[in-house]
């Protein structure tokens, strides 16, 4: 059976900071385990002359669904915090996502996922000189590679939560470059947009090639791994085995992580209205993480989070989780600046056979114009 820990070198903690695949985040950390306040449910306010005040029509539509009703026992018998609060649904346009079913005070713990209730993808010592802002090691193929095995060797344990993940043939899947043709690809024209494309499609191919995987079965342990995971850097030194009263290296503990529930939370750009911390006691297995409301949440409304760091253009958000955002364009115009691509660059390209490639192609094509 699967758990959240690993074999780990000797390690000694100096500080942690939280940055995420999915979302970056500043880590919160603590020595005590913080629960999230219940509150006590209360009934519609009649005030005098027992006037009822009328329901706030809600916008979304609770998932039922067999495979989430199953991820929910599952969290609960994990001891997960927080569901009582949040629900898995269904916005108006189709798209799942998680809602506050109470209201939600700013600063207020809303859920908290145990470590141990987590499955940890890849944990590596990194020397802090190779690390950059833009560090994402969910990306890594290799994670693929690992998280497909799990998928096989551990789905005893988390079979309820792989259930849940979205398939190729799934409403809820967003079709990243990695599943599009090259030739699709090459229509963007943007030169380093459809390198770092085509290098990714190709690392799956080989990868795929060496490990005996199926190429589909890969892709998709790929595009999950990227879309879902979370990364945590955490600011460690490694003990000299011969000697340790001396610190051999510092440099950064790097987890890829993915955490059930969490994961089925929608971006925002500009308001996320939650962010995810990291509260971390010296026992892993007391340790979870947690999500914290950034400012009040109302009943019935989806609770957001945002993916990165806040500096992504569409492009990498697109390249990433498969979604182009509304509101993400002074980031883009700063891309296609240092590009030096200008609408007269890009050919009158009629048979795109990737819808999404339109798609992309047609908002590239808009900002160029503005610029």
């Amino acid at each position: 059976m699967m758990t959240a820990t690993t074999i780990r070198p000797p390690y000694i903690l100096l500080i942690a900071l939280l940055i995420g695949t999915e979302t970056d985040y500043c880590l919160a950390l603590a020595s005590n385990n913080k629960k999230r306040s219940r509150k006590k449910a209360v009934g519609p306010s009649r005030g005098f002359g027992g006037i009822v005040l009328p329901p706030i029509e809600q916008s979304y539509t609770v998932d039922d669904s067999p495979s989430t009703k199953g991820l929910l026992e599952f969290l609960e018998d994990e001891e997960v915090e927080g569901l009582d609060t949040l629900e898995i649904g269904h916005s108006r346009n189709g798209l799942r996502g998680v809602f506050a079913k109470e209201s939600i005070e700013e600063g207020e713990y809303i859920c908290a996922i145990p470590f141990v209730s987590t499955i940890l993808v890849d944990e590596t010592f990194v020397d802090s000189s190779e690390v950059d802002s833009d560090l994402r090691s969910a990306n890594k193929i290799e994670n693929a590679v690992k998280f497909h095995k799990m998928m096989e060797t551990e789905a005893e344990k988390w079979s309820k939560y792989f259930d849940c993940l979205p398939t190729q043939e799934d409403d809820n899947f967003d079709a990243t470059p990695d599943f599009w043709s090259d030739e699709d690809i090459k229509t963007l024209e943007v030169p380093v947009l459809v390198e770092n494309m085509l290098h990714r499609k190709q690392e799956i191919e080989k990868a795929s090639k060496e490990t005996g995987i199926e190429l589909q079965e890969l892709q998709l342990a790929a595009w999950l791994v990227q879309s879902r995971a979370f990364t945590t850097l955490k600011k460690v030194a490694m003990l000299d085995p011969d000697d340790p009263d001396n610190l051999k290296k510092e440099g950064l503990l790097q987890r890829t992580i993915l955490i059930p529930f969490i994961d089925f939370l929608n971006h925002a750009s500009m308001s996320p209205n939650a962010e995810m911390q990291v509260i971390e006691t010296k026992a892993y297995e007391e340790s979870f993480y947690a999500l914290v409301a950034k400012r009040k949440i109302a009943k019935g409304k989806e609770v957001r989070i945002q993916y990165g760091t806040g500096h992504e253009t569409s492009f990498d958000l697109f390249s990433k989780y498969g979604f182009l955002p509304e509101d993400n364009q002074s980031n883009d115009f700063e891309y296609l600046r240092s590009s030096e691509v200008t609408l007269k660059n890009l050919q009158d390209i009629e048979n795109v056979g990737q819808q999404q490639a339109v798609s992309l192609r047609k908002y590239l094509k808009n900002l160029l114009a503005k610029m």
